[in-house]
């Protein structure tokens, strides 16, 4: 996740409209991780685990395997 305490703030309010629906534990794919809208998911998904203390697997896809190990190491 991107280090930014700008974006991590941004991240957390992105929680608050996120509905109450969504289940604590699962494994999500996210195709295109390593796009505009992708990489965001992966992060609100993370900060989730972080900030709400859900159990998120992410699985991140995209089309270069640098490209996504370099955005998530």
């Amino acid at each position: 996740m991107i280090a930014s305490l700008v974006y991590r703030e941004s991240l957390r309010k992105a929680l608050g409209v996120l509905p109450a629906e969504l289940p604590d534990v699962a494994t999500v794919l996210v195709t295109g991780a390593t796009g505009l809208i992708g990489s965001a998911v992966v992060d609100v998904l993370l900060a989730s685990n972080e900030f709400r203390g859900t159990k998120y697997r992410v699985l991140a896809a995209g089309r270069s395997a640098e490209r996504v190990r370099e955005r998530f190491g």
